[in-house]
């Protein structure tokens, strides 16, 4: 085995790759077997497997992603149809990422939509991209103290989400936002349209949200944010808890 092939991997970062070069190494029949191109191949899958898989726990451990969901588990069945099927074909591709498309996930309480959320969030935190989920009756209240408090620390935050791939924002609306409220939507939508992609969870469609927000200038500055370069899954009839055709969800 080569001394200074296994030191030069290592001191190029690259200790994955170090290891199945020594593994290769120490067989010398598949060595024998093997052509150069394939025994590189070998080393830099090694090194770049590890890589992703560390980058998937450090997006994992800051996303925030409320429940462990995962695409797998989602059903489709006569209830959700083909519209539901189709929506989450389009989701799951990832491909709308790329676009800075948003995601709208429309359903009643119970239906499905944090548990989806959560599965999609996690979909692109595995793929290695920047994810942040937040609960809107919590985020928007403390944002808009944070902004109001210390200007800094939230000029800071909308830096951070600017470079976010995924921003799940669940429960929009559950709660009609404060004025304080809407600008920091406005601000973060504002930044982010067009660019990067937001996820929003809501029981109510943007037309509501609208008239929660109170039929205002501002009101209609953040849905057009949130909704004008989105699609949509709705979730029909009704709440799913009882069937549970998913691991339990809060919504």
């Amino acid at each position: 085995m080569s001394t200074q092939v296994t030191e030069l991997l290592r001191s190029l970062g690259m200790p994955q790759g170090a290891a199945a070069y020594s593994n290769l190494d120490g067989d010398a029949n598949l060595m024998s077997s093997i052509s150069l191109d394939d025994a590189l191949i070998t080393i830099l899958t090694a090194e770049s497997d590890a890589r992703l898989s560390r980058r998937q726990a450090t997006v994992l451990k800051r996303a925030g992603i409320p429940m462990p969901a995962d695409l797998s588990a989602v059903s489709y069945d006569e209830e959700r149809g083909p519209d539901f099927a189709r929506g989450m074909a389009r989701a799951r591709s990832l491909s709308w990422l790329d676009l800075g498309q948003n995601l709208i996930l429309l359903g009643c309480s119970g239906a499905g939509k944090s548990f989806l959320a959560s599965a999609i969030a996690r979909a692109v935190a595995m793929a290695g991209r920047e994810v942040l989920f937040v609960n809107a009756p919590d985020f928007g209240p403390s944002t808009a103290r944070l902004r109001n408090e210390s200007p800094e620390a939230y000029v800071r935050l909308r830096r951070r989400l600017q470079r976010t791939t995924l921003l799940a924002i669940d429960d929009f609306s559950l709660v009609p936002p404060s004025e304080d409220e809407m600008r920091v939507f406005y601000d973060i939508a504002n930044d982010r349209s067009g660019i990067k992609s937001t996820l929003v969870t809501s029981q109510k469609d943007p037309r509501r949200w609208v008239e929660d927000m109170g039929i205002s200038a501002l009101g209609e500055a953040v849905a057009g944010r949130l909704s004008g370069n989105a699609f949509t899954i709705e979730l029909r009839n009704g709440s799913r808890r009882a069937a549970a055709p998913e691991p339990p969800g809060k919504d």
